[in-house]
């Protein structure tokens, strides 16, 4: 007979879910940082051995559980192609805006999409954006592109257009995804290391053909 207290479990799955959450926030926070640490390595070089180092703690994770750990990645080929896309893509372009314009600037326009979730989410879903949603979206834009304007007005240097460029098409991207990827919530999260090794795949094949390596 089970004489465990229910509510304790719910508690302590609760805290362990929360705790998950604030450090997943934590590294995507040092996203920026870390790749403004890595400078000189080309783009698709630091997407390939970025998502190599993710996809074998993804292989380590899912084999402790046996064969059965890797069952969830039996899906239809649009769920991998769905994934392989968003994360390819925006990661591909976040990593190249970071080396040809400011971090910090670049940055900024990147995180445009959860501004862009919440609109692309109105239009799909058929509703009417609010007035208050209609003025955050203005103020976002607004204070995005006035400290754009601000940096060119200060320095003497050209203005990195190509990365600011691929700083907004990043923010499009993982907005569409992150939208378009609402119809996939039935799919395990571990699905994501093996679209991990796709795109670590990826980013080599892309840094063979045009970069040169950087060794260190």
């Amino acid at each position: 007979m089970n004489t465990s207290n229910p509510s304790i479990t719910i508690v302590k799955g609760a805290a362990g879910a929360t705790l998950i959450g604030v450090i997943a926030v934590f590294l995507w926070a040092c996203l920026a940082l870390l790749t403004t640490l890595t400078a000189g390595i080309p783009p698709f070089q630091l997407l390939a051995s970025s998502f190599a180092v993710a996809f074998l703690a993804s292989l380590c994770t899912l084999g402790l559980r046996g064969t059965g750990g890797f069952s969830s990645w039996r899906q239809p080929w649009y769920v991998w192609a769905t994934g392989f896309a968003g994360i390819f893509v925006y990661h591909a372009l976040y990593f190249f805006a970071l080396k040809v314009a400011p971090a910090a600037e670049a940055s900024l326009i990147a995180y445009l999409w959860p501004l862009l979730i919440v609109l692309l989410s109105s239009f799909s879903s058929g509703e009417s954006l609010s007035k208050r949603q209609l003025l955050g979206a203005l103020l976002g834009l607004g204070g995005t592109a006035f400290i754009m304007q601000q940096r060119a007005h200060s320095e003497s240097v050209a203005v990195p257009v190509i990365g600011y460029a691929a700083a907004f098409a990043c923010a499009w991207v993982w907005s569409i995804y992150s939208v378009v990827n609402r119809r996939f919530s039935d799919v395990p999260s571990s699905i994501i290391g093996g679209v991990c090794g796709l795109v670590a795949v990826a980013g080599l094949l892309c840094h063979l053909a045009f970069e040169t390596t950087v060794k260190r």
